[in-house]
């Protein structure tokens, strides 16, 4: 009786098609959660981080804002209109061998290399880039313009990095884009955070109870929390 030879041992399937790895594949899914949270979130509770913001409006549905990059438009005390884009970060903080702790970004410089697009640190027409770091319920504010300089200004010392786009079947890389880490503590700004529990949490429980977004199943958020596809 002939032995079935394993199909590993005929052709290897990652030299076929390349194999996105989990944080990939889970990342349309789980980034568009994420955004929806952090923008409900930040519409109902950013004003008490600042005295002089008055309201938040969530614009993301709105066609040419997103065109624009923009999620909320904060309106302050002396009617002043604030464009915001909105990043989500699922990253720790990194400790080196001197002790000293580290928050790394991403910030896209090209976002397609197929069709030399630059990425939303250029493309984006938000005034104000706010981070979210989930894991330590903390954000940062941080203008556009100075985010822009201190890349220009630091080009050469910045670690690179690529990220990989799959098609739907993830069987193909469509594109790269390419960006830098920057360390937020060094761009010296406040993290800032709400009172309270966890507001991720409970921007995400706000928002099924009403019906706007599903809850995970207990599956789901187990593979979840290890970055894991579901």
């Amino acid at each position: 009786m002939n032995k079935a030879f394993p199909i590993n041992q005929i052709f290897d399937i990652k030299k076929v098609y390349p194999v996105p790895t989990a944080k990939e594949r889970d990342y349309c899914a789980q980034g568009h959660r994420d955004d929806m949270i952090v923008r409900h979130l930040m519409q109902r509770r950013l004003h008490q981080a600042y005295n002089s913001i008055v309201g938040v409006i969530d614009v993301d549905n709105n066609d040419m804002f997103r065109c624009l990059d923009v999620d909320l438009l904060v309106i302050t005390t002396h009617n002043n209109i604030v464009s915001v884009e909105i990043k989500v970060d699922d990253y720790p903080e990194v400790r080196d061998k001197d002790g000293k702790l580290h928050k790394y970004i991403f910030v896209e410089t090209v976002s397609n290399d197929k069709k030399g697009t630059p990425g939303w640190l250029y493309s984006s027409a938000a005034n104000v880039f706010l981070y979210y770091f989930k894991r330590l319920n903390r954000f940062i504010m941080i203008k556009a313009d100075t985010l822009r300089k201190y890349v220009a200004d630091n080009i050469d010392r910045l670690q690179h990095k690529t990220a990989r786009t799959f098609s739907k079947d993830n069987k193909t890389v469509m594109y790269h884009s390419h960006g830098v880490l920057v360390d937020v503590y060094e761009l010296d700004l406040p993290l800032l955070y709400f009172r309270g529990g966890d507001p991720y949490k409970w921007a995400e429980n706000e928002l099924i109870d009403a019906g706007k977004l599903e809850p995970l199943t207990p599956l789901e958020a187990a593979q979840n929390e290890y970055g894991i596809e579901f």
